[in-house]
């Protein structure tokens, strides 16, 4: 269970969809004997209380008191009937850190948590590492995680955050979103209680945040706040003017000729703006301009609509009062006439 000595009373309490037990010691071991919790040691309980139902989380820590009462639990199994629970801690508990944890499950964990991967660089400068304790808080968008230590399970913690070093973590926490802003601070112990942290990074699922920092933590300035360096996002590119490429219906040849009402005084052409659109089966034309001749008659060649169904005439406005009188349109292509 733990990584260090402790003399102190260890006391565990345990949560379920149902029930609390009531605060158990961890006196004695399952074959009677006293409990010692030393260094590498594995320990067996044997404990009777109300049934819980499924274990949701648990309570575990110490009463004891001063700087030498430290115990560095790595992890928790509890076997209950045919149901089997992992709780992972990886941290100190001490009277100047917590006591007490709450843990949860890891399959709770596995279900409602999130992996972050985080990235602490130390400077190279003279003087920078540390071996003080470094704890992190990481605020999102929807929550906050409680503040943690950053340790690893196969490094002794005084290995950690030395002078130009890199040092990567993994932990599962609750999921706060997309990250507005870390917490990083140190305890201000040890020998060397002033660190100068260069850089931060965290990887949350795809999502990677950079943090700037240069920052000397010591005891006048303990903890510091960080935001993420702004992501740029890639431009898009520029869209590519295409050529529309001629079109493959092939041309069809029409001559309409307007007979005008009694009215209409004389056809005008050069600027006129009257114009037709041939609707048919297959498709209507654009608006074509009839630049009639003095006959009433126009020649353009558009695409082919097939059977023609109706037609739209119209004109634009334009800077002569321009009138038209209008009785017949007649549109003829090749051997068919419409009027």
């Amino acid at each position: 269970m733990g990584d260090s000595q402790l003399d102190a009373n260890v006391i565990l309490c345990i949560y379920g969809d149902k029930d609390v037990t009531k605060n158990l010691p961890l006196r004695t071991i399952k074959d009677g004997t006293q409990v010692k919790f030393d260094k590498d040691s594995r320990l067996e309980f044997h404990l009777k209380d109300v049934d819980v139902g499924k274990i949701e989380k648990i309570n575990i820590g110490h009463d004891g008191k001063g700087n030498e009462q430290k115990w560095f639990l790595k992890s928790i199994e509890i076997e209950k009937n045919d149901e089997y629970y992992m709780f992972k801690a990886y941290r100190w508990l001490s009277e100047d850190q917590e006591n007490f944890i709450d843990l949860l499950s890891y399959e709770t964990l596995e279900d409602d948590h999130t992996l972050y991967r985080i990235k602490i660089v130390t400077s190279s400068n003279n003087d920078s590492g540390t071996d003080s304790s470094v704890f992190m808080k990481i605020y999102g968008e929807n929550d906050r995680t409680k503040r943690f230590q950053l340790i690893t399970t196969d490094q002794d913690p005084k290995s950690l955050f030395k002078q130009g070093q890199t040092d990567q973590f993994e932990i599962k926490l609750n999921n706060v979103g997309n990250i507005k802003k870390i917490n990083i601070a140190q305890d201000g112990k040890g020998l060397h209680p002033v660190w100068h942290l260069k850089t931060a990074q965290i990887q949350k699922g795809s999502e990677i945040y950079k943090f700037n920092a240069d920052k000397i933590l010591d005891l006048s300035m303990l903890d510091v706040d960080l935001i993420p360096i702004p992501r740029v996002k890639p431009q898009p590119p520029k869209p590519v003017k295409q050529e529309t490429p001629p079109s493959t219906i092939p041309k069809d040849i029409a001559i309409v000729m307007l007979r005008y009402g009694s009215l209409q005084e004389a056809p005008i052409d050069g600027d006129s703006n009257l114009y037709v659109i041939v609707a048919g089966v297959n498709g209507q034309t654009k608006k074509i301009p009839l630049l009639v001749n003095k006959k009433g008659v126009a020649e353009f060649k558009t695409n082919d609509v097939g059977k023609i169904l109706k037609i739209y005439l119209g004109h634009d406005e334009s800077k002569h009062q321009v009138v038209w009188h209008i009785d017949d349109i007649i549109i003829k292509r090749g051997n068919e006439t419409t009027t």
